[in-house]
């Protein structure tokens, strides 16, 4: 019940719902003392710069700026981004994927991710059990670095 995280829906001015999760205590305290105990910096490199390296995306940003000044007719610069990318990863992949390139996390990925999340919520005064077993935990602190190793592959 570690990998537990309280379901708390809330609503939408659309009418919808967004669910949002939160992580015990314990083991968000463990996930933040394992992210700080390994040495991570440079990890990802060189095709992912938002998690574990110097200067986060800065390097990526200055590069794009120098480009810019140098080719005049350009008047554009698109930018993409993913639409909630982090539950399209399957977990599997996800653990696959910090085996071969962080085999330092593996072991935690494994605990964290072969089992399905426990979602807890209160409906009609009873407690639910939602499992969650798709892309990374929400709030978790290793989410961001556990999803950046599953999207190199």
């Amino acid at each position: 019940m570690l990998c537990a995280a309280r379901l708390t829906p809330l609503h939408k001015s659309d009418g919808g719902v967004r669910p949002i999760t939160v992580d015990e205590l314990i083991y968000r305290l463990c996930a933040k003392i394992i992210l700080r105990s390994i040495p991570q910096h440079g990890a990802l490199l060189p095709g992912q710069f938002g998690v574990g390296s110097s200067g986060a995306t800065e390097p990526i940003i200055r590069l794009i700026e120098r480009f810019v000044e140098q080719v005049p007719e350009l008047s554009h610069v698109a930018l993409l981004d993913f639409y909630n990318i982090f539950n399209e990863i399957g977990r599997p992949n996800l653990a696959h994927s910090i085996r071969t390139h962080a085999q330092r996390f593996y072991r935690t990925a494994s605990w964290c991710l072969n089992e399905p999340t426990p979602l807890l919520t209160i409906e009609n005064r009873r407690l639910v059990l939602i499992p969650s077993a798709e892309g990374t935990r929400q709030g978790d602190p290793l989410a961001i670095f556990f999803f950046s190793f599953g999207a190199r592959e």
